[in-house]
């Protein structure tokens, strides 16, 4: 029985300190992962306004471009036969080399006539003729406006900044500065953001600043998610979260398309965070947290366990004495080297021996009477022990107006004499134990007993006859009314 408690306690706090725990561990970590989804949105928008401020940057650049005399000269080079245009297309070619080694940086840069026809690119000295004049930037730049754009460039997809080339106030042509999207424009854009980035297309992922890996398990889900990362690509809003898991490691992400102006179908970008690694910083935390739970199942445990002993101990202690008085010992006395077991038993040996007629200490015998008392304070001992010993005399049955046995004129110290003589001779006949019994304290019992009986039915005096009842000797109170 015993253990079945302990185990059903243990159980309760167990469960009660699992509980806890877990919900105070998924509380901390789901503010945590709220405070980590605020930064990255909030990492979004810087990256957003700067992206916007290097993007004038890269607008002015080009703006420039168009604008370098000797790049002009080239561009005013008669083109009527195929040989001029192929001395023209080798000029610009050169003009544009130099410019872009020595003072404007770009992957490449492609110069177009008023009809959106390629004049001549850098890196590639091979004339290509391509036809630019259906690309949306393109356009805007051959109406007099820069603007920027995401051109597919021999299968690669690059962000294109485009200024218009102005000669006697007329748009004689444009200028395309092109930046591939790749690894280094992913580390480039990725000082301005939080955690990783990433560029995406329809179908795949282009660039990013991850593993190999972890852009593996990022390319897998963008495939698998076509429709979806279609759906961001041609949204108008600003950004799209998501939670992916890459690997083993779970990853918020904000996806968005690039924001030129036009509509873009060709790319966006990702900002990803590791939601593991961010939580990693908790895991301290989480671990002291975890062993202060634990601790503290130990110590209600090791609580309850004590007490439930002390409580079966108390319990033991009061079967035995109990045992033993119901087999006929009714000498025994309660008694143990536990301080509280000790009181306890003192108390148990108060009630007995009042239940049995034995001899109860005095007000004035302080040492026995707080041995016998035990927990009970003195105005509650006082208090059991004079009902006690009114039970013990009896109730007063004399009616009012009824003559008491006894002559009440008798002497008191003789009427206190005889009664005590008499008591201890019918005591002694039937072999009742006297040895605790003394004239004083009885004198002293009788007079407070008188004292209650008087207040109680309103009589004059009371006086005591000794009785045989159930073969034990008693005193029996009778009032003396006023005549």
């Amino acid at each position: 029985m015993r253990l079945k408690l302990g185990l059903v306690v243990f159980g309760v706090i167990l469960i009660f300190s699992l509980l806890t725990n877990f919900y105070i561990i998924g509380t901390l970590e789901s503010d945590s992962v709220s405070k980590l989804e605020q930064n990255l949105v909030k990492s979004y928008q810087v990256y957003a306004t700067a992206r916007r401020a290097t993007q004038e940057k890269r607008l002015d650049l080009v703006r420039k471009f168009a604008k370098e005399q000797d790049f002009l000269a080239a561009m005013q080079l008669p083109a009527t036969t195929d040989k001029e245009q192929e001395e023209r297309h080798f000029k610009l070619f050169e003009q544009m080399e130099v410019l872009s080694r020595v003072k404007y940086f770009a992957d490449t840069f492609i110069v177009v006539d008023a009809d959106g026809q390629e004049l001549a690119r850098t890196l590639v000295a091979t004339w290509r003729k391509n036809r630019f004049s259906d690309r949306p930037a393109v356009k805007a730049a051959l109406s007099g406006e820069t603007a920027e754009d995401i051109l597919l460039l021999d299968d690669k997809i690059a962000v294109v900044s485009a200024a218009p080339i102005v000669f006697n106030n007329a748009v004689i042509g444009a200028v395309l500065m092109a930046n591939v999207i790749d690894e280094a424009l992913a580390r480039q854009e990725n000082e301005l953001a939080f955690g990783e980035f990433a560029f995406f297309s329809r179908d795949r992922v282009l660039a990013s600043t991850m593993s190999s890996a972890k852009q593996m398990a990022l390319d897998s889900y963008v495939r698998q998610n076509a429709p979806k990362i279609a759906r961001v690509l041609l949204s108008k809003n600003d950004y799209f979260e998501e939670r992916l898991v890459l690997g083993e490691e779970r990853y918020i992400v904000i996806l968005s398309p690039i924001d030129t102006g036009f509509n873009n179908e060709l790319a966006g970008f990702m900002l990803l965070t590791s939601q593991d690694d961010w939580l990693s910083e908790y895991v301290g935390s989480r671990n002291f947290l975890f062993l202060v739970s634990l601790l503290l199942v130990l110590l209600g445990v090791s609580s309850a366990f004590y007490i439930i002993q002390k409580a079966y101990n108390a319990i033991d202690f009061i079967l035995e004495g109990a045992h033993q008085i119901i087999v006929g010992n009714k000498e025994y006395q309660f008694s143990s080297e536990d301080p509280y077991l000790n009181q306890l038993g003192q108390t148990m040996n108060l009630m007995i021996a009042i239940l049995l007629g034995k001899y109860i200490p005095e007000e004035d015998d302080e040492n026995t009477l707080a041995a016998m008392r035990g927990s009970l304070d003195s105005g509650r001992a006082k208090g059991l022990q004079d009902k006690m010993l009114i039970q013990n005399l009896g109730e007063a049955s004399t009616p009012e107006g009824e003559r008491a046995p006894g002559d009440e004129t008798e002497d008191l110290d003789g009427y206190y004499d005889r009664i005590y003589e008499e008591f201890i001779r019918e005591k002694r006949k039937a072999g009742e134990d006297i040895s605790q019994i003394t004239k004083a304290r009885m004198i002293v019992k009788l007079k407070r007993a008188e004292e209650t009986l008087k207040a109680k039915h309103g009589c004059a005096s009371v006086r005591f006859s000794v009785k045989e009842e159930n073969g034990k000797v008693t005193l029996k109170p009778t009032p003396i009314w006023k005549k």
